[in-house]
């Protein structure tokens, strides 16, 4: 088994319940890589499309 140094400090009473609360067992959203909804757009040119405008200087 891997060692885990937990953030929780020192647990004096209920080392499960302190274990649980902890970041390693978050909850996580995963992208799906493959099937619905797995299609992700590349960002094209973002610092000039963010608010939709487009400034042309002559």
């Amino acid at each position: 088994m891997a060692n885990y140094q937990h953030k929780r400090g020192l647990i004096k009473k209920i080392t499960v319940e302190a274990i649980l609360y902890d970041h390693l067992f978050r909850q996580r959203i995963e992208k799906n890589k493959k099937g619905k909804w797995s299609y992700q757009r590349k960002m094209k040119h973002s610092k000039e499309q963010t608010s939709g405008l487009v400034i042309i200087n002559f």
